[in-house]
């Protein structure tokens, strides 16, 4: 696997880190995104919205945290969830807790998410597990799918 590969890969599992870190900090809601919306690869961001920001883009009225720049062609990044992003695009979103939740429509209950983020080079994967409790970790897989459920 090349050294960019795991270098862009050790990025994305900082920045979850520190998504979650800067949730605590704040007791409050802190998003991270694809830099587009919805392509990981794009780049990413950790923003927080502010109160009543119903947009869960990065947007310029929201607090910059940190970004990420596009990885290189060839890698591909890829989720998957316990509960969909479906509408909003991808995201990965920790609670005041440390806890990964889902963005609930209005007036519906938020639940914890949980699930897996695929990085994929040449045919090797490298994998993150993020678990109920919030903690990602970091695993290799045998075939080009990260499918871990704890």
């Amino acid at each position: 696997v090349p050294m960019g590969f795991i270098s862009r890969f050790s990025n994305f599992f900082s920045a979850i880190n520190l998504t979650r870190a800067k949730a605590i900090e704040r007791g409050g809601r802190v998003y991270m995104r694809p830099a587009d919306g919805t392509n990981w690869a794009a780049g990413w961001v950790i923003f927080v919205n502010p109160a009543g920001d119903a947009n869960k883009l990065y947007t310029a009225t929201d607090t910059l945290i940190s970004s990420h720049d596009a990885v290189p062609v060839g890698i591909t990044i890829s989720t998957a969830f316990s509960v969909s992003a479906t509408g909003i695009g991808e995201y990965i979103a920790y609670d005041g807790t440390g806890r990964p939740v889902n963005e609930a429509a209005a007036g519906a209950p938020v639940s914890n998410r949980f699930g897996n983020v695929t990085f994929l080079q040449d045919g090797k994967a490298r994998c993150i597990f993020v678990n109920l409790l919030g903690r990602p970790r970091v695993y290799k897989s045998l075939t080009t799918t990260c499918t871990a459920t704890s």
